[in-house]
Formats: structure tokens, sequence, C-alpha cells
């Protein structure tokens, strides 16, 4: 299988005693390096993608990683819009996912969530809402909830929860950081926004 990667073609293969861990990704030339987890795959890269023949298809499966950890470390519009969509696809796909949300992010997950836009007005933020509703496109709230009800492990920080003052949603864990430190520590993939 080949997957572009920055106009670089990258070719996978899983090791078979690599179940379920991340793939891992490294260049055939030294100084083009791609990302590497550790010592379970291996791929090598070339300049340009390559004529599409039946080696490419009969090439062994890639292992994904199973599990991510997404944190939410604001309520910006655009920041916690992302992290939720990636939330949502992400267990869409299969992936086991946690997100944590803290700082102003626990208020996407409170009873009433508030979103702002860094350095814009409340009127461009009225127009921007306004425009994803025409599009079709989900709110943060709906977005939110949709990531609890496909069983998106979500946890809010509790010092953060005093805080402001604010209930999480139904669905959603208390936590403290040391419960973040652990799902990152075991996580195949972490994600700040």
């Amino acid at each position: 299988m080949c997957m572009l990667h920055g106009g670089v073609c990258v070719k996978a293969t899983a090791l078979p005693e690599a179940q379920d861990r991340a793939i891992v990704l490294s260049a055939n030339k030294p100084k083009s390096l791609a990302w590497r987890a550790g010592s379970v795959g291996r791929s090598t890269v070339t300049e340009s993608p390559p004529a599409l023949d039946h080696h490419h298809l009969n090439t062994r499966p890639l292992i994904f990683m199973s599990k991510v950890v997404i944190m939410l470390a604001d309520n910006d519009i655009a920041r916690a819009y992302h992290a939720l969509v990636v939330a949502t696809s992400a267990r869409a796909m299969g992936y086991e996912v946690h997100l944590f949300a803290t700082g102003l992010g626990a208020l996407i997950f409170s009873k009433r969530p508030r979103t702002r836009l860094l350095g814009l007005p409340a009127l461009a933020m009225w127009l921007i809402k306004r425009r994803l509703k025409r599009l079709g496109a989900a709110s943060v709230k709906e977005l939110a909830r949709q990531c609890l009800s496909l069983g998106v492990k979500v946890y809010v920080d509790e010092p953060v929860l005093k805080m402001l003052g604010v209930e999480p949603l139904e669905g959603v864990e208390v936590a403290g950081s040391l419960t973040f430190l652990a799902l990152a520590k075991e996580a195949d993939l972490v994600l700040t926004f």
C-alpha cells in the first residue's frame, strides 16, 4: 500500500509479531526521516509514487494505532471544533478515543457549554456559528454530545470544574492530571488542541 505524505510515497509493511502496536515509518535515506514510534514495522520512502501494480496491492495490511488521547485545553471554537471532529472521526474508524478537557476546554463539556473565538468580537462569532449552521455542519455542542454517544471517553479536569463553577454533562468523567498522564503514557497517539 502506498500512502502519499507531503508528495512522498510511503510504503509500509508490518512485522508479524506486532499485531497490537503502532506502525513505524522510517525512511531509506538518512536525511529524510519519517515518523518513528518504536521497532514495530518497516517502510520505505520513495521520492515519487511508484506505478500501481500487483506488488503494491498484495502487501500486508498496515497496523494502525489503537488508542488515541486528545487534550482540549481551550474553548476557542476552532480548537474545540477540530478536537471534536478528530475524536468523532477516530472513534468512527474504530479507535479507542479518550478526550481530556482542561482549562477553558472544560466549558465545552459542561451543562451550559460556551465557546469563544480568539481575537474576534461577538459579531464575528455569531457569523461563524451562522455559517456553520447554513452549511449543515454540526455545532460544537452537537459534536460534544456526538462524542459521548459514539463512546469517546471524555474526562474533565476536576480543579478546573471547581474553579469555573460548572457541572459536567452526563457521561463525562471527572478526573485530574494524573489520569491524563496515565492515558497519554499508554496511548499510541496524543494530540493537543
